[in-house]
């Protein structure tokens, strides 16, 4: 009985042992990096001037406003950053939907904790916008909302093509600028309305090691 006893005691624990250590080969056999996204309003060099506007940035018919100095104001958007990894998958780096707050003369940036991402190959960064406005206060021949227009659709995306590297510890920086003085003076005069397109084209990234 003593034999039995023993025989299922060591049977238990072999396979206890064995589970055990399954789980740990599980948990440690998958490889990441690290990283980390950030957000301007501008290039703060740049000192939010719009001296030089573009004609093919203003709606038909519209014209272009004219700046009076450098633009400031809050800058609000709501978005969702994401790496495109080659096999269709992708890392997310803002922890679903992030409300910020920018200044539209670049003199903030806002930086998220790190995140790990999977290792392999990457074919660029996508740029969700749920929502787009800014509350000008100097710098346009009008004061308030400026918005971007999304059309019928809820949101606006954006992405680049930046083909990077992630191997195990690589840390990467992504930074989504976006360039705002060179769309708000997009404006449309009466409404202060920027359409998605002029204000897709203008929001620039950069990936690069930390």
């Amino acid at each position: 009985m003593n034999t039995m006893r023993s025989r299922a005691l060591w049977l238990g624990l072999t396979c206890a042992l064995f589970i055990t250590g399954c789980g740990d080969i599980t948990a440690g056999g998958a490889e990441h990096g690290e990283g980390r996204a950030s957000v301007a309003g501008d290039d703060p060099s740049a000192g939010a001037m719009a001296g030089a506007t573009s004609p093919a940035l203003a709606p038909s018919g519209s014209g272009v406003v004219e700046a009076q100095g450098p633009i400031q104001g809050d800058v609000l958007v709501t978005l969702r950053i994401e790496l495109l990894h080659e096999d269709g998958t992708t890392a997310e780096l803002t922890g679903g939907q992030r409300a910020m707050v920018l200044q539209a003369d670049g003199s903030n940036t806002i930086s998220l904790d790190p995140v790990q991402i999977p290792t392999g190959a990457y074919d660029g960064v996508r740029v969700t916008f749920y929502s787009v406005e800014a509350d000008v206060r100097t710098g346009l021949p009008f004061v308030g909302t400026v918005k971007v227009d999304f059309g019928a659709s809820s949101d606006l995306v954006v992405e680049r093509d930046i083909p990077f590297l992630v191997n195990e510890n690589t840390r990467i920086a992504v930074l989504v600028n976006l360039r705002s003085a060179t769309w708000l003076v997009a404006a449309t005069p009466v409404l202060h309305i920027v359409t998605a397109a002029q204000f897709r084209s203008r929001v620039e990234v950069e990936v690069a090691p930390e």
